[in-house]
């Protein structure tokens, strides 16, 4: 079983007082809710992660210096009602954990 890391927001000292620059279609109070949803959906998958949620990115242990992006994500959320986001994450997770094949050009 993988080590779960402690998502950077617990160890952040902006805490959810403000917004990264590249979330400001969020309030406060969603992105915070944005934040641990995403967190709720890789420890259910069993994935040990760190969140680096003002830059917007989270790392895996498996690939540490592989930046998985979360504005695409996060821009998605948006525009979706909060009830439905669990859907969307796992949706981008499983796009970012099975990327489609790329056409060889012969």
């Amino acid at each position: 079983m993988p080590l779960i890391i402690k998502p950077m927001s617990e160890f952040s000292t902006d805490g959810c007082e403000g917004l990264p620059e590249w979330a400001y279609g969020f309030m406060p109070g969603d992105f915070c809710d944005f934040i641990e949803a995403v967190e709720a959906a890789l420890n259910n998958r069993k994935i040990a992660f760190v969140m680096h949620e003002w830059p917007g990115f989270w790392t895996t242990a498996s690939e540490p210096g592989k930046q998985i992006m979360i504005h695409k994500l996060a821009y998605e959320c948006m525009f979706t009602l909060e009830q439905d986001w669990p859907k969307v994450i796992d949706d981008h997770i499983d796009a970012v954990e099975n990327p489609p094949a790329v056409a060889q050009e012969a």
